[in-house]
């Protein structure tokens, strides 16, 4: 699996995620209540004079007879129904029912429904609200345990490793529904422990059986929190993330203190690492980025002329995403809009012509769309430093190469392929290496041979040499220096590097020993951060 970093901090314990009550929502819906109540036992008491109904409805209430309306005098019942009525509204206000298992909040439904709750009264509605917040931790282990037992053949007394073990069932069997709503609370619990604001939508979880093919392939869900794959006989493979299945585990043996040994609800030490943080997105913005439509290379369609809409069509050679429609929510328009962009959106193709749309791209997004929803996350800007190379620098940089068919080429943290697009075809052979598992999907996609691994790492690793390192790595926290370095140690004797960097990676070239020359300086060229960097050309 991968490595999981989050844009928030993993939750410790149970209790760090639970929402405050508030009192003053409290003593407003109880005020709201005794004022409800002391209307309706008034009403009733009204009614039960001789008449009084049959006045109402005649006189009160249009093209209704009183023969057809009954009311309820009856102020027990009526005590009931209201109280009911409340208890639903004060709980949905609180994040108790967020915890319970399907059954326990099935059974509270049922009560709510017929009307058997407990007297909506002050000293009532305190002590059962501060049992039930005291029972959080326990309703929230019990759904973990709900979730094990539907995903696992084996219970926790007779599989001490919990979660820690990949989970295989069938689901072609009567409870299959039951298996599939198993996975989407094991992703809402997973949610709720590293801080994933759903934003209400808990339903958008529930998707897994409708985009997961039956190709028997491991695929990564919610920024590689967990990952499933799928046969066509019907059987299902379910694993967590390390990280993330001792917490489970540590839960669990809040109800099975003896049956869990301590290795496997304990986190293991990691090596220090550059945090490269994976941003959770909206459930709105994944259903536009899955709702997104194409327009296909060749079709013709009307295009933008001076900024307005010409009818006269023209014929398009690039894969066009209409319009994102989101009056209601402009900040998953921007999200949404933003990830277009860094899967390599242009505003107008190759031919330079604009088409009605967000923009277009040089190969189908389609299947890196579907990669994104189905993962939930997408790389932040920041962490992983990509920002993009406008394409007249990036062709600068290629032409400063000045590849031959015979060139072994290699562009680390190649991202979505600004720079590597324009040396495809111009050397013997081109090998790209991204972190970004989205990135490197992307590549993929277009053609390109691909090395999903930290560069530095792989650099540590691999027996290849190049002739010529072509690259833009990221700046920040000393990873210039480390991936400059790293790059050297892959050249070949003569092996050159063209490399797009700030100033400072002239001290890193010397004490490489290598000879270099400053090609050309650019001013803020990035649009996303306001950085001077320099077009270097260094010979080993």
């Amino acid at each position: 699996m991968t490595n999981l970093v989050i844009h928030k901090k993993p939750a410790v314990t149970p209790e760090e995620i639970f929402a405050p009550v508030n009192p003053e929502t409290i003593d407003e819906i109880i005020s709201a209540y005794e004022r409800d109540e002391e209307k309706l036992l008034r009403i009733s008491r009204m009614i039960k004079d001789e008449g009084a109904a049959g006045l109402i409805c005649n006189h009160m209430l249009q093209d209704i007879r009183a023969s057809s309306v009954k009311f309820s005098s009856d102020e027990e019942a009526i005590r009931a129904s209201l109280s009911a009525e409340y208890w639903g509204s004060l709980i949905s206000k609180t994040d108790i029912l967020d915890f319970m298992t399907q059954s326990a909040r099935s059974e509270w439904q049922e009560n709510i429904d017929k009307k058997n709750t407990p007297p909506f009264d002050r000293t009532q509605v305190i002590s059962t609200l501060q049992h039930l917040t005291l029972q959080r931790s326990r309703f929230f282990a019990e759904m973990v345990d709900e979730v094990f037992k539907n995903l696992s053949c084996t219970h926790i007394t007779n599989r001490p490793e919990g979660f820690s073990k990949r989970m295989i069932f069938m689901t072609y069997s009567y409870s299959s529904y039951d298996k599939w709503g198993a996975i989407a609370t094991l992703r809402y619990i997973i949610a709720k422990l590293i801080g994933r604001d759903l934003k209400g939508q808990r339903h958008a979880l529930n998707n897994v059986d409708t985009i997961l093919p039956a190709d028997g392939k491991w695929r990564e869900f919610d920024a590689g929190t967990i990952k499933i794959r799928r046969y066509k006989k019907g059987t299902v493979h379910v694993e967590v993330h390390p990280d993330l299945a001792w917490r489970l585990n540590a839960i669990l043996s809040t109800l099975y203190p003896n049956q869990i040994p301590a290795s496997f609800k304990q986190q293991k030490p990691k090596m220090k690492e550059f945090v490269l943080t994976q941003k959770f997105l909206q459930p709105k913005t994944l259903d536009l980025l899955s709702s997104c439509r194409l327009l296909e290379p060749g079709g013709v369609y009307p295009h933008v002329k001076d900024g307005k809409k010409s009818f006269y069509p023209e014929k398009t050679n690039s894969y066009w995403v209409k319009t994102l429609y989101c009056e209601n929510d402009k900040e998953a328009g921007d999200e949404a809009r933003h990830i277009l962009k860094s899967l390599g959106m242009k505003q107008e193709d190759t031919n330079g012509i604009v088409f009605y749309g967000e923009g277009c791209f040089s190969y189908n997004v389609k299947k890196a769309l579907a990669e994104v929803v189905r993962l939930g996350v997408f790389p932040e800007q920041k962490s992983h430093q990509t920002y993009t190379t406008p394409e007249w620098v990036a062709k600068e940089m290629v032409e400063e190469a000045c590849l031959s068919e015979s060139d072994t080429v290699l562009e680390p943290s190649a991202w979505v392929g600004g720079v590597a697009d324009l040396m495809q075809g111009k050397c013997k052979s081109l090998t790209c290496v991204e972190i970004a598992h989205i990135y490197a999907f992307v590549l993929k996609q277009k053609g390109h041979d691909v090395v999903h691994s930290d560069f530095l790492m792989w650099a540590n690793k691999t027996p290849q040499r190049f002739d010529k390192v072509v690259m833009n790595p990221p700046y920040s926290k000393g990873r210039l220096s480390l991936h400059l370095k790293a790059a050297h140690s892959l050249l070949n004797e003569a092996g050159e590097i063209i490399a797009l960097v700030p100033n400072t990676a002239e001290k890193v070239f010397t004490e490489l020993g290598m000879t270099f020359k400053k090609v050309k300086t650019y001013v803020d060229v990035f649009e996303d951060a306001k950085v001077t960097v320099s077009l270097y050309h260094a010979y080993k």
